[in-house]
């Protein structure tokens, strides 16, 4: 594992901002914040390509009390020199990079690796509070129809720059936040698919959800699915009691 980022204090009002970084089993926290340029991420990224031990990068930025000291480690120039290694890598399964600077370009160059790389292993990555906007949150979501391997990809709370005043803000745009929403709901379905848990299960008629559900011999006892003739539609089924306090199922639209 190597992780890279700011150490601070517990209590915003002495926040002391140093550079963290942690390989292995070795720590390292340097007097100051060091400057995470060019020449950095290629001495520090280069070794990735052919690493087969390392499964955990975290290069996670400082977002800051209200945003206002918000320090990000890596943008969109640090992106082209990780997704060069990211595309040869085939260990690395857990890739943090929250509250930096990544734009649309760096969405993109990392959307061509998941497209591109079929030995990748990566499962999880998180791009929270970074300045993704829609046309890299589509790339994402595109480069998911190739990659099956992706089970966590978290993408909320991204930023924007105020023209105005300069301070970094949440975006509120309803379009970027609903694309946000369908990435991050289909693959939750996907691993509730993929698990053994027993309240979702695919294509179902209703008398097979109630079998199911009747097994489980209690009220609130509930599982999703999905029939055949509207594979568009979840449907919930579930355990109550009618006006003789006997159990029945009921099956529903889930919204």
């Amino acid at each position: 594992m190597i992780r890279i980022g700011p150490d601070t204090y517990s209590k915003p009002e002495k926040c002391e901002k140093r550079t963290y970084i942690r390989c292995c089993e070795e720590e390292y926290v340097a007097p100051d914040l060091v400057k995470f340029d060019r020449l950095l991420a290629k001495t520090i990224f280069k070794p990735l390509r052919y690493n087969t031990n390392l499964t955990s990068l975290v290069l996670k930025g400082h977002e800051g009390f209200m945003r206002v000291n918000f320090t990000p480690n890596i943008g969109d120039e640090e992106m082209k020199y990780l997704c060069k290694c990211l595309e040869w890598n085939n260990s690395i399964t857990h890739l943090d990079l929250s509250s930096n600077n990544i734009s649309d370009e760096g969405a993109k160059l990392l959307a061509g690796v998941l497209r591109e790389n079929r030995q990748s292993r990566l499962r999880k990555i998180n791009l929270k509070q970074n300045f993704i906007k829609s046309a890299g949150l589509t790339a994402l979501a595109e480069s998911l129809s190739t990659n099956k391997n992706i089970e966590v990809l978290e993408l909320g709370n991204q930023f924007v720059i105020n023209t105005l005043s300069k301070a970094v803000t949440l975006s509120a745009d309803r379009y970027e936040k609903l694309l946000v929403s369908l990435i991050e709901d289909t693959l939750d379905r996907k691993r509730e698919l993929l698990s053994d848990c027993n309240y979702f299960h695919h294509y179902l008629e209703p008398i097979q959800a109630e079998e199911k559900v009747r097994k489980q011999n209690s009220v609130g006892s509930f599982l999703f699915y999905i029939k055949q003739s509207a594979p568009g539609i979840m449907f919930v089924c579930y355990l109550t009691l009618d006006d003789r306090r006997q159990l029945i199922c009921v099956h529903k639209v889930s919204k």
